[in-house]
């Protein structure tokens, strides 16, 4: 076990490491939309 993560800071990083990988995978996500939907904007 790793004990960074008893160290203060572990209580920041391990929340700021969850919410860059859920927004790195919807930005991928939200990116792949658009580029298979090039007029998304005009679909409506």
């Amino acid at each position: 076990m790793s004990p960074t993560w008893m160290l203060p800071g572990g209580l920041i990083v391990l929340p700021l490491l969850v919410v860059a990988l859920v927004g790195f995978v919807w930005f991928m996500v939200l990116l792949w939309r658009v580029r298979n939907r090039p007029g998304l904007a005009g679909a409506t």
